[in-house]
């Protein structure tokens, strides 16, 4: 959605939102597929980073609970390179 607003913006600098979408002939820009397509993709992405995140505070619980790497690794399902950094930011700490 940001991306269209910006390339709209830049097309018509004159123009003010209202006039772009009059000219455009939107009346509701959420009901747009354009929009809904945008938004489940961000909703998407959204989700990925929160797994992703919520994976990765769970190795140092993991590792202060006395599992090595390798059993982090087959409980997250992430990468042992990423396991190892986390691992050892956290022994450096």
């Amino acid at each position: 959605m940001l991306l269209i607003s910006t390339i709209i913006i830049y097309k018509f600098p004159q123009k003010s939102w209202e006039e772009v979408k009059q000219m455009l002939g939107i009346t509701d820009l959420t009901q747009t597929r354009v929009y809904q397509e945008g938004k489940q993709e961000g909703l998407q992405e959204g989700l990925q980073e929160g797994q992703l995140r919520a994976k990765l505070e769970m190795i140092s619980r993991l590792f202060s609970v006395g599992m090595n790497a390798e059993q982090i690794v087959q409980i997250t399902g992430l990468e042992m390179t990423q396991v190892q950094e986390i691992i050892t930011s956290l022994e450096d700490n």
